[in-house]
């Protein structure tokens, strides 16, 4: 009685009294009928027919469910084989933090194949921080563990938040059951003892009747049904979480922990740019590079629609010029026409530092232009920026190069755009296409674009700019977060100063009291 007595306080509390009260309305009435049908099928001499009745009802209900249950289990493998992760990767990461994950959730699948238990997760995920710690640290073995105490109980929160969430969705009555009730739960199942194994008993006998042959095969497909559902579903929850405790490692890791969303700081890079255009918003911060007279302001004139930048025949832009544009479909941006390129160190320097704080990069080509040695060699130092192990958690902006002024390209004279590139039919459309080809090639362009901006002909590919700007939109916006978070890594000596102030006056309260 007392184990029955414990049962029943534990569904009470689960179900907040309603589920023992309905049990009892239901179930009581139900079980005075059921008796009274008995009786009288057994005097009628039915039963036999009441038997079979019964047993050709779950074979029909059975065979169902078993080719559906198989075709379940069938198209389940094939979906588990390609479907991603429920984890997904952050947009901000870089390349290199995105390769770190796939490396960790290869790491996680051997783990929970080698040992599933809920206790030992605990040093998977340990194992998880310090490989990823490992990647980003590799020249020592003393930064397993590289963070401070106030990051690690970020982590800690970040963690527990994004896991909340996932149980909240998929989890049902997560927000019900109370962890008293699973200890006592648990507890009940441990104290069975004698009382299981007098029920074994009871179902040895039993299954030799036919209503209890038929209980027992219900029970079997239920109780499978069950099981298989919960293997699934732990499966499921551990693989998150350690996956949730990886992605957390990598924002950790890669800097993006230093501050939380709301503490992100604006750029000084933005504030300067406010200053200039008397903006409200930080906008997307699209630096525009090229050699010098390579057309780098026809092509901002053209974004703007009107004429804005300067430009002539000379070189005119020697300094950072900000403009504030409007391009259809997209908020506002600011279009950063940098010096040009000239191959000296102290430009490059200059170029690097405003193109590594920029979302997206606009180069402009010259296309009658041969000679390409300073442009790549700035590529190169580029690309080398973020390959550099204090970089590597920073994102890349996107570059879009464009090929300026093919209108000037052999013939002159021809000048009937748009050009199919793929299969030209003139000879403007081949040597366009062989401009782009080789400009490509050179450059290692992950997007390449002919252009033209003049004023006394027609545009080329205005509006496919404007389009591949608003395609790389979003793309910017996270390379924005990214390099803001970035930024706040530095150290901030009078906030510092203030915390030991704080810091001071607690200790002198204290021993004053």
């Amino acid at each position: 009685m007392k184990r029955i007595s414990k049962s029943y306080q534990l569904i009470n509390q689960l179900s907040e009294g309603f589920l023992p009260l309905v049990m009892s309305a239901i179930c009581l009435p139900v079980l005075v009928l059921a008796g009274f049908g008995v009786v009288d099928l057994i005097q009628q001499g039915l039963w036999w027919l009441f038997f079979a009745i019964i047993a050709g009802g779950c074979l029909l209900a059975f065979v169902p469910y078993w080719w559906l249950r198989r075709k379940r289990v069938v198209a389940d493998a094939v979906i588990d084989d390609i479907a991603p992760l429920r984890v997904a990767a952050n947009p901000q990461w870089s390349e290199h933090d995105h390769q770190v994950w796939q490396q960790m959730t290869a790491v996680i699948d051997k783990q929970l194949a080698e040992d599933a238990a809920w206790e030992s997760l605990q040093a998977h995920a340990y194992v998880l921080v310090a490989d990823v710690a490992a990647q980003y640290h590799q020249q020592s073995n003393t930064q397993k563990l590289a963070f401070t105490a106030p990051e690690f109980l970020m982590m800690v929160e970040e963690v527990s938040r994004r896991y909340r969430h996932f149980l909240q969705q998929h989890v049902p009555f997560s927000e019900k059951i109370t962890l008293t009730s699973l200890k006592q739960g648990y507890a009940l199942k441990d104290k069975m003892g004698y009382a299981k194994s007098a029920y074994d008993v009871y179902r040895l006998f039993r299954i030799a009747t036919p209503t209890g042959w038929l209980a027992e095969v219900r029970g079997l497909v239920v109780g499978k049904l069950f099981d298989d559902v919960s293997a699934e579903v732990q499966a499921k929850l551990k693989a998150t979480l350690l996956q949730e405790v990886a992605s957390v490692a990598i924002d950790l890791y890669g800097g993006r922990f230093k501050l939380d969303d709301a503490a992100v700081p604006h750029s000084q890079l933005h504030d300067q740019d406010k200053q200039a255009t008397a903006i409200a918003v930080e906008p997307l911060r699209v630096a525009v590079v090229g050699q010098v007279s390579a057309g780098k302001s026809s092509v901002i004139n053209g974004l703007l629609g009107e004429i804005a930048a300067e430009v002539s025949a000379l070189p005119s832009t020697d300094k950072v010029t900000t403009y504030k544009c409007e391009v259809e479909g997209l908020d506002l941006i600011n279009l950063i026409d940098l010096p040009g390129i000239d191959g000296s160190v102290e430009t490059d320097k200059k170029l690097l530092k405003q193109m590594t704080q920029s979302d997206v990069v606009i180069w402009v080509l010259k296309a009658n232009q041969s000679s390409r040695q300073v442009d790549v060699a700035l590529k190169g130092s580029l690309d080398n920026f973020y390959k550099q192990q204090q970089n590597q958690h920073r994102k890349a902006p996107k570059v879009i190069m464009l090929v300026n002024q093919v209108d000037k390209l052999k013939p002159i004279d021809e000048w009937l755009p748009p050009y199919d590139l793929n299969a030209p039919q003139t000879p403007k459309g081949r040597i366009i296409a062989d401009a782009v080809k080789y400009n490509c090639e050179i450059m290692d362009a992950e997007y390449i674009l002919p252009f033209s901006v003049s004023r006394d002909r027609i545009p080329y590919n205005l509006d496919s700019l404007q389009s591949q700007l608003q395609q790389v939109y979003q793309d910017g916006i996270n390379t924005q977060l990214n390099r803001r978070r970035a930024q706040g890594e530095t150290i901030d000596y009078s906030e510092q100063a203030k915390r030991l102030y704080r810091l001071g006056k607690l200790v002198f309260d204290a021993a004053t009291k």
